[in-house]
């Protein structure tokens, strides 16, 4: 990921954190970075189910934020080791899956890992109007209750 990528990646994780912190009755909290020691002080990084854990009106979620400089976030960019783990959390009851800013028209959306499952390898890109996409808002105002399906 080049440092424009990151730097847009990290704003959004910001800008999420603290839309999520302002909602009445939610609860976040940043997933972290995973590392594991191998042999004698030598740090390398593992992969990790998620970006951020949710609560909100007794549902827990897992959460992966993306960022796209354009209007569509292809499917080759879907993480099958992340949705599969998000996957399990959504069948036993749970939600989980991708909040995705669609950085050219400023649109922020979730799509669901139930959904995400099965792009896994197939060719095409998510759009802001996907039908199994909850839509919720532009960056400066989207509701993260919406990722609930509910606004309280």
């Amino acid at each position: 990921m080049g440092k424009i990528q990151k730097s847009f990646g990290d704003m959004f994780e910001e800008v999420f954190h603290l839309t999520c912190r302002r909602v009445p009755g939610m609860a976040i909290t940043r997933f972290p970075d995973g590392c594991k020691v191998v042999g004698t002080n030598q740090i390398v990084r593992v992969k990790t189910p998620c970006d951020w854990i949710l609560t909100y009106g007794g549902v827990t979620a897992m959460l992966d934020t993306k960022t796209t400089e354009t209007d569509s976030f292809p499917f080759s960019k879907i993480s099958s080791h992340q949705v599969s783990e998000m996957f399990k959390h959504s069948m036993a009851g749970g939600c989980s899956g991708y909040v995705i800013w669609f950085r050219k028209t400023d649109d922020v959306v979730f799509v669901n890992s139930l959904f995400l499952m099965g792009l896994i390898g197939k060719v095409g890109s998510i759009r802001t109007t996907q039908d199994h996409s909850n839509y919720l808002g532009k960056l400066e105002d989207f509701k993260a209750e919406m990722i609930f399906g509910k606004i309280n």
